[in-house]
């Protein structure tokens, strides 16, 4: 039954209008993210990988080292993540990398987030 239903969903199109749908959602989301980080005009933030996936990474420059940057962020109640953990074998996490998730947050969150980040950061 449920493969029924699905092939139903996939031939009569309403899969290909779902993605589109998400697609604009999460580049508006996106949109915002990067738009936000960019109003700051701020050199010490370099933006790696804007246009792949549902999360962006940030290469911090301000003399914390990863684990700062996470704690810091977490104090006020926004997760992001060391790119360290992600790494199999130990890494230089001198040069700290944070990866941002938008997918599950509004405009107006992310836009929040950005700028508390920024006052606790820089």
């Amino acid at each position: 039954m449920d493969q029924k239903v699905l092939c139903r969903f996939i031939q009569e199109g309403y899969f290909e209008r779902h993605l589109n749908k998400m697609r604009n959602i999460y580049r508006k989301k996106r949109e915002a993210l990067v738009g936000e980080i960019l109003r700051l005009n701020n050199r010490r933030i370099e933006i790696i990988g804007a246009d792949a996936g549902l999360h962006i990474l940030l290469k911090i420059n301000n003399g914390m080292n990863e684990e700062q940057l996470v704690s810091s962020a977490l104090k006020t109640g926004i997760r992001v993540y060391g790119l360290s953990r992600y790494y199999l074998e130990d890494c230089d996490t001198s040069r700290p990398i944070v990866l941002l998730g938008y997918a599950a947050l509004t405009e107006d969150k992310i836009k929040k987030a950005i700028r508390i980040l920024d006052k606790v950061w820089f």
